[in-house]
């Protein structure tokens, strides 16, 4: 463990980075809408793309440059300030964590049901006003924007979100909250603290508050693939599949449809939820022990 005095100012700067990071895309924003769109730059962004349907390519590209400089950038700034390296992995690197890639998918199918349940869950939670309006004005907004970015069933449409929503979100958010956020947490407190605040601001930073719980939950998860295995690629990996396999749903299922009203009516029922979690555990106790044996087997080598 080290000093705990200066847990704040690694953190602190993460995430002052972040939102400057966050301001900077929100300048090119504005600025590359002033020079494709200079009638009507001032206009929501619902409103211009009414009127300019290519407007949601341009939020496609802005959507990008939001990621760079929010999670890519302030990652490699604050852990070269941090560890003198570009090295993202925890200390023991030969755990054949490439091996436990094929479970993966099974835990997450196992996982989902949780995750659906705390979806729901989180849904009926009624705030005090005028936050509960305020919030679901802010949810409403952002699912028509989503909605907007996926109706394009072009071939190029599909595959950039793909690309951004899948690809680089996975890659550039674990790097950024379990690569450097919960790796620099883990050396002044519990790992396992570590995992849960991390999976906190994960989750908060996101700012869609009724999709605060399951979202939590998948933190959590994917702060444990990262700590037991010790290699981004799992958590990576893991998330990758996560969001893709939603975009995959929502463009090839008739039945689904990511509205808030809708997507709340895929409620499990206790029976399934609890055996899926169970099933969960065992698998996951699986991949902990295979980690953790292969460990063992690799560390008596050397």
């Amino acid at each position: 463990m080290k000093e705990d005095k200066l847990l704040p100012i690694y953190i602190l700067r993460l995430l002052g980075f972040y939102f400057l990071g966050s301001l900077i895309a929100q300048l090119f924003a504005f600025g590359l809408l002033y020079i494709l769109y200079p009638q009507d730059y001032q206009l929501p962004m619902l409103e211009l793309a009414q009127k300019y349907p290519s407007a949601w390519m341009t939020l496609r590209g802005v959507q990008l440059f939001h990621s760079v400089f929010c999670f890519l950038i302030p990652s490699f700034i604050v852990w070269k300030q941090y560890s003198g390296t570009r090295n993202f992995s925890l200390p023991q690197e030969k755990r054949g964590s490439l091996f436990a890639l094929p479970l993966i998918p099974l835990l997450l199918l196992s996982f989902f049901p949780l995750v659906q349940y705390l979806y729901v869950f989180n849904m009926n939670i009624h705030f005090f006003e005028p936050l509960q309006t305020i919030m679901m004005s802010m949810e409403e907004q952002m699912k028509v924007m989503i909605e907007g970015m996926l109706s394009d069933r072009s071939f190029l449409a599909i595959g950039m979100n793909f690309f951004i929503i899948a690809i680089v979100a996975a890659i550039l958010e674990e790097l950024f909250f379990r690569g450097v956020l919960q790796r620099i947490l883990s050396d002044y407190i519990d790992p396992h603290v570590a995992i849960f605040i991390s999976a906190f601001i994960f989750s908060a930073i996101h700012m869609q508050f009724f999709g605060f719980l399951p979202r939590f939950a998948l933190g959590v998860f994917l702060g444990y693939l990262f700590l037991h295995s010790g290699r981004l690629i799992l958590p990576i990996f893991a998330h990758l599949l996560f969001n893709g396999s939603q975009l995959f749903i929502y463009y090839y299922s008739e039945k689904f449809n990511p509205s808030l009203e809708e997507q709340g009516e895929i409620n499990f029922p206790v029976y399934i939820v609890v055996p899926s979690i169970i099933l969960f555990l065992i698998l996951y106790h699986v991949f902990y022990t295979y980690l953790t044996k292969n460990k063992q087997i690799a560390h008596g080598n050397e």
